[in-house]
């Protein structure tokens, strides 16, 4: 609806000061209860009209396409198969398939000697020397030998004394005041917010 505009002076001619009055806003002339109603009645245009504009809105949003392609990106040949990581680990099988067949020759070349002669292996010089008998007879070897054993037997001692004695530090006394830390800081985090 079109509103009409009415110039507020009585002259029919456009003074060059001249202000639009409008009608339908305009209450200067009317009495209080008809300037109230006309308040009210704009009020409840003016929700009708947002209620029609908001409905048209979602209207036109539901009837919208999407302009964003959310379909899969093409799939390329070349980009199916990793060639190059394949080709790695072929080349790893390889390598170990020959360390492999090298191992297998390795044993079989020693599963393939003769034994030794046992009676060659007791002439002397033949077998292996024993340094046992000679670090039995050490005397700086025992010493030493002895003085860890000593110090063995001492931490052993320290540490069974600790397990059975009291503890300077009270469990009890500790959980206890970490639960009251807990609660205090609950309490200031609850004045912070």
């Amino acid at each position: 609806m079109r509103r009409k505009r009415v110039f507020n002076s009585a002259n029919p001619q456009v003074p060059s000061g001249a202000r639009w009055k409008d009608p339908v806003l305009d209450t200067t002339d009317l009495p209080l209860w008809q300037t109230r109603y006309r308040a009210f009645a704009m009020g409840l245009v003016e929700k009708k009209m947002q209620e029609r504009q908001d409905a048209m809105m979602k209207k036109r949003i539901d009837k919208m396409k999407p302009t964003v392609d959310n379909k899969p990106p093409p799939s390329y040949e070349h980009m199916k198969y990793n060639l190059k990581k394949q080709q790695q680990e072929d080349d790893r099988l390889t390598e170990i398939e020959r360390e492999n067949g090298i191992l297998l020759d390795k044993l079989s070349r020693i599963a393939s000697r003769k034994e030794p002669d046992k009676a060659k292996a007791l002439e002397k010089g033949a077998a292996p020397r024993s340094d046992m008998t000679m670090k039995d007879s050490n005397p700086a070897r025992k010493a030493e030998l002895q003085r860890i054993a000593e110090e063995n037997q001492q931490l052993l001692k320290r540490i069974q004394d600790a397990q059975t004695s009291k503890s300077d530090y009270n469990k009890e006394a500790l959980d206890e005041e970490f639960q009251k830390h807990e609660a205090y800081c609950k309490v200031g985090s609850k004045f912070q917010e």
